[in-house]
């Protein structure tokens, strides 16, 4: 199979006066992890959201793995299903079903939206728990578990679904530094399997560590895409003020 990727062309995206996005194109390639960053409000949510389609874009199209949708045309339920499939999505909060256990939370969505038999199911989502380190929660309730216990079992659920491409908006931010590094010590792990992942995140030393390419959005711009190393000793000005207003951990 032939490498896959998300492909924006000439997208735009408003909300109201405000112009997020306008005629951007951007390839992200399926076997890296690309993290995105810059300052609060610089557009970064907002792409993750537009790959997943959880926001419309008014004009352009995006592509993955083949399939491509026209953002200038109604878009169906139907039409988003494929799309959502070829991509997880991690959030800041953990979204995680509280009247069902750690187990069920990782089986629900391959059982009822991918028609998974639930003994199958069951299975590799006790191999996504070990992945993840949550083996031994499989039976208990999210009320039960550390915030970083519950992103742990989100990353998990995610992975059940077996997406293309991992998308995380600042999967840590809600957690204190010591969860916030159980977490990161995971993501990084996945990463280094192999697993395409594209990460919103303000941890300048964790996407240092992980990111195989660095995109820096200014407002709704894509003001560096290259790699990693040469974004952090950057001369570019803005690059410069942009890391010196970060405290790197």
């Amino acid at each position: 199979m032939k490498n896959m990727a998300i492909i924006f062309k000439d997208v735009s995206k408003t909300f109201g006066t405000n112009t997020v996005y306008e005629n951007m194109n951007l390839t992200i390639r399926e076997g890296e992890t690309t993290v995105l960053v810059g300052s609060s409000g610089s557009g970064k949510s907002t792409l993750l959201r537009c790959i997943n389609l959880l926001e419309i874009p008014e004009k352009g199209t995006l592509t993955v793995q083949g399939d491509t949708i026209d953002f200038s045309k109604h878009i169906s339920g139907r039409q988003k299903a494929p799309f959502r499939l070829h991509t997880g999505m991690v959030f800041q909060s953990f979204n995680l079903f509280p009247h069902l256990t750690v187990l069920e939370n990782v089986m629900e969505g391959p059982v009822h939206v991918q028609g998974v038999p639930k003994e199958t199911a069951k299975e590799n989502a006790l191999t996504m728990l070990k992945k993840v380190n949550m083996s031994e929660k499989a039976d208990a309730f999210p009320n039960r578990l550390s915030g970083g216990q519950q992103q742990r079992v989100a990353i998990a659920r995610s992975l059940a679904m077996k997406p293309l491409f991992l998308l995380m908006d600042e999967p840590t931010s809600a957690l204190d530094p010591e969860l916030e590094m159980e977490v990161l010590k995971v993501i990084s792990e996945i990463a280094a399997e192999g697993q395409s992942l594209v990460i919103v995140t303000h941890n300048m030393s964790f996407a240092r560590n992980v990111a195989d390419r660095i995109l820096f959005l200014e407002k709704g711009k894509i003001a560096y895409d290259g790699a990693t190393e040469s974004f952090f000793t950057s001369e570019e000005p803005r690059i410069v003020k942009f890391l010196s207003s970060i405290t790197i951990k």
